[in-house]
């Protein structure tokens, strides 16, 4: 093989190389833009948080909710979340509690965005807390 052949192959690797690394990048950001609301705080029920997707492309990434937020361990439960273009969705923090009576307690949950890369490469985005009675807010870290 000669080095034209050789440095136009090592060019052609190099591009592709750039290109998915680039890609991984604006998916990541993708993550990092989506927004964080709740529903309405009404007495005697749950608020479910809001995440909405205001971009014009596909964001798509893993919801693991704690009870504290930079909780080491095991998520509690964990759950794939799709949000299609300028579409939002509402997640329920206690989907143990749901159509079941409020307990006197209710427990505070936190919940990570983690974005899932290619090679298996795994990157937390954000976290949220949620306090019972009132709205969800985002912590960025």
């Amino acid at each position: 093989m000669t080095k034209r052949k050789y440095f136009a192959l090592l060019a052609i690797g190099v591009l592709i190389a750039v290109f998915l690394v680039v890609r991984a990048m604006i998916d990541f950001s993708r993550v990092k833009r989506v927004e964080i609301g709740s529903t309405a705080i009404q007495p005697g029920t749950i608020s479910k948080v809001v995440l909405k997707n205001n971009q014009s492309s596909k964001v798509d990434f893993i919801l693991h909710c704690y009870f504290k937020v930079r909780s080491d361990g095991r998520p509690l439960f964990s759950e794939k979340i799709s949000l299609l273009p300028n579409g939002s969705v509402e997640f329920e923090v206690h989907p143990d509690l749901a159509g079941k009576e409020l307990p006197r307690m209710i427990a505070n949950r936190a919940c990570e965005a983690v974005w899932q890369g290619p090679l298996g490469i795994r990157r937390s985005a954000w976290w949220f807390a949620w306090e019972y009675g009132k709205p969800a807010y985002q912590v960025n870290f």
